[in-house]
C-alpha cells in the first residue's frame, strides 16, 4: 500500500487557493461567507468578530512598528427607554441613523464597529491623542444633532497609545478594559461626553 505524503501548511494552502482559482463560483460564495461572518446585518458595519480581527492586526502593527493608535468605545445613552417609548423598528432605524453618521465623520482608514446592542467602537490607526479626541468630540456633537423621534446622544471612552499604556506589550490586555471604564466614567458623570483614559485616571475612576 502506497504511503500518503503528508502536506505542510504552504502546501495546504497552494492546493486550496489553486481549486478556489479553478472554481470561481465556489470562491465567490466562501468570500461572501466571510464578509457575512464579520459584518453587522442592521447597520452594515463590521460586527465584533470584525472588531477583534482588526484590533488584533493593529496591536500587531503597533508592536513592530511603534505607531500610535487610538480606540473609542461609544454607547447610546438611555436606549433601553427610547426603544420602549418609539418601538424597536424605530430603534433599529435610529440605530442605522447613527451608524451612517459615525461612518461619514471618520476617516475611510478608521474601523467602525457594532460591538453589541447600543454600543460602538472606532479604532483609529495612526492617530495621537489630540487628534483622537477632536474626532470624536466630533461624532458626538453631530450625533446630538440627528433629527430622530428624539433627541439621542452617546457617551464615549477613548484610549490612547502610547498615551496610557506604558508598554507596548501590554495593549492585547489593558486596552479595552481601559477604554471601557473611561466609558463608565463618562456615563456615571453625565453622560453625552468624551472621557479619555487618562482623564479618567486623573479622577481616579480606573
Amino acid at each position: 500500500m502506497e504511503e500518503r505524503k503528508i502536506l505542510t501548511p504552504n502546501e495546504v494552502r497552494n492546493k486550496h487557493t489553486a481549486y478556489l482559482s479553478k472554481n470561481p463560483d465556489l470562491k465567490e460564495y466562501i468570500e461572501k461567507l466571510e464578509h457575512q461572518n464579520i459584518t453587522d446585518p442592521l447597520t452594515g458595519l463590521y460586527n465584533r468578530r470584525g472588531f477583534d480581527e482588526f484590533f488584533k492586526h493593529q496591536c500587531e502593527m503597533t508592536q513592530r512598528y511603534g505607531q500610535p493608535f487610538a480606540i473609542s468605545m461609544g454607547d447610546i445613552d438611555d436606549f433601553k427607554s427610547y426603544n420602549d417609548e418609539f418601538g424597536h423598528d424605530e430603534g433599529d432605524r435610529a440605530l442605522v441613523e447613527i451608524s451612517r453618521c459615525m461612518q461619514y465623520n471618520i476617516r475611510d482608514t478608521d474601523r467602525l464597529c457594532r460591538y453589541g446592542g447600543e454600543e460602538f467602537t472606532i479604532i483609529m490607526p495612526e492617530t495621537k491623542g489630540d487628534s483622537a479626541e477632536l474626532v470624536i468630540e466630533r461624532v458626538r456633537k453631530n450625533i446630538e444633532e440627528l433629527e430622530l423621534d428624539c433627541k439621542v446622544t452617546m457617551s464615549f471612552g477613548l484610549f490612547c497609545f502610547p498615551d496610557d499604556v506604558f508598554y507596548v506589550s501590554d495593549l492585547m490586555t489593558d486596552a479595552i478594559p481601559l477604554t471601557d471604564r473611561a466609558l463608565y466614567y463618562a456615563k456615571k458623570t453625565g453622560k453625552n461626553r468624551v472621557c479619555t483614559v487618562r482623564f479618567t485616571a486623573e479622577n481616579n475612576a480606573l
